[in-house]
């Protein structure tokens, strides 16, 4: 697929949509409804993980993407932070029973075998009390994509002390669930520059418009997440008090990558973030964040046969693909500093980690240029350790091992030459 960081290519651009992996997801688990549980990997932190989800409403902020007209910004998000688990408790199902059912009755599924999937998360266990506060972490995912399919990659990294809040972004997401039963799925205005990137000759500048358009209600909405935490930091009976509002870092993929550079550039609570696989909105094109930023990106390559299918000469491919590493350098080395690494043998989808693992599971029904040759579980560990290092530093003061200098342990990360500036 299409990487969202080639954006560039417009209408021709193949995207990396969530119909598609959760089609491959759910024909994965129905081809073999007998199979042994499929087990995400075990977070390597030091820490148990606790998962709660959160509904909030902006009161100050009416939804444009809505058709009802005054219809208030709604958002749910997932939590996953650091716990100490009581004895006995459970954990979390990875995913709750309506987006189970939703997922049934859109494919028309006999049996959805999420239960088979089995992530590593106390449901609204007591948060750890081995340190006071820990930092947040804010994420947006890949467009269209539900953060249930990245928790392979967050639980992880809140094993290793940190709070991570996923955002679903509704009407651009594929569908939102909220605790009283309304679902909200993707409509037209949340998705409009996804198809007029389908459009043949559709003009270029009104696409990336559109596209910023969007950027912009993804932008508020993580920007808005930032001061609900802020309220539930003095009065939720789970995060209260535990949630350091000094020590805040951005990530995301895709579209939410494009996302976590923007809000760096418009709010300075967040002190470091991470664009993973992704590209920029115009307005962050040429900005200087003056905050570290660590850009991620897969080993993408189109094959010939997928370049004659998009109707793109070689020559078209490898100058959209100068241009965009044109575009990045430039970018990269106006930032206080910017770091670049290269996940190697990886393309754009394996940055969604649980998908990349029911692939492996399932070889015949994702190719290998859809998730890469690189080894699922390792690229979960690689991706989470130098986000890990990146923030490790830059919000907790520590030692950047990984991106100063490089490891022999990580050759999957372009030999650990991460490019600094």
């Amino acid at each position: 697929m299409q990487n969202e960081r080639f954006a560039f290519l417009s209408g021709r651009a193949r995207i990396f949509h969530y119909v598609l992996l959760t089609l491959c997801a759910l024909y994965a688990l129905r081809f073999d409804a007998r199979a042994d549980t499929i087990n995400l990997p075990v977070p390597r932190g030091s820490y148990s993980v606790g998962k709660i989800t959160l509904q909030m409403i902006d009161h100050a902020r009416k939804d444009p993407f809505s058709d009802r007209s005054g219809d208030l910004r709604e958002l749910m998000v997932t939590v996953f932070y650091p716990a100490e688990p009581s004895v006995g408790m459970n954990f979390a199902p990875y995913t709750d029973a309506r987006s189970s059912a939703l997922l049934t009755a859109k494919y028309h599924l006999t049996e959805f075998a999420a239960s088979q999937l089995h992530g590593h998360a106390f449901a609204e266990a007591p948060v750890a009390a081995r340190q006071r506060a820990y930092p947040v972490l804010i994420f947006s995912p890949g467009f269209g994509t539900l953060p249930l399919f990245y928790t392979s990659n967050l639980e992880d990294i809140a094993s290793h002390g940190y709070i991570v809040v996923a955002v679903s972004h509704p009407y651009s997401t594929e569908f939102v669930v909220f605790p009283d039963g309304r679902v909200i799925r993707a409509n037209r205005v949340g998705t409009l520059f996804e198809r007029e990137k389908e459009t043949p000759g559709f003009p270029e500048q009104r696409m990336l418009a559109d596209r910023d358009a969007i950027g912009n209600v993804w932008i508020a909405d993580d920007r808005f997440v930032l001061d609900e935490l802020a309220r539930l930091n003095t009065q939720h009976p789970l995060l209260g008090k535990h949630v350091d509002l000094k020590r805040v870092g951005t990530f995301g993929h895709s579209f939410g990558g494009a996302t976590a550079a923007e809000c760096l550039l418009r709010d300075k609570r967040f002190l470091a973030g991470v664009n993973l696989d992704g590209s920029l909105f115009t307005t962050t094109e040429k900005a200087s964040l003056k905050t570290p930023f660590l850009w991620f990106e897969s080993d993408y390559n189109l094959t010939e046969a997928e370049m004659a299918k998009q109707k793109m000469t070689r020559r078209d491919y490898d100058s959209a693909v100068s241009e965009h590493y044109k575009t990045l350098d430039s970018f990269l080395a106006l930032q206080k500093p910017g770091y670049r690494v290269l996940l190697k043998a990886s393309q754009h989808m394996t940055f969604v980690g649980d998908l990349a693992i029911i692939s492996a599971r399932f070889p015949l029904l994702i190719g290998p240029n859809e998730v890469g040759t690189i080894q699922p579980a390792r690229a979960v560990s690689v991706i989470d350790d130098f986000l890990i290092d990146f923030f490790d530093c830059y919000l907790r003061g520590k030692h950047a091992a990984l991106l100063d200098q490089p490891s022999a342990f990580y050759l999957e990360a372009d030999g650990c030459k991460v490019r600094s500036h």
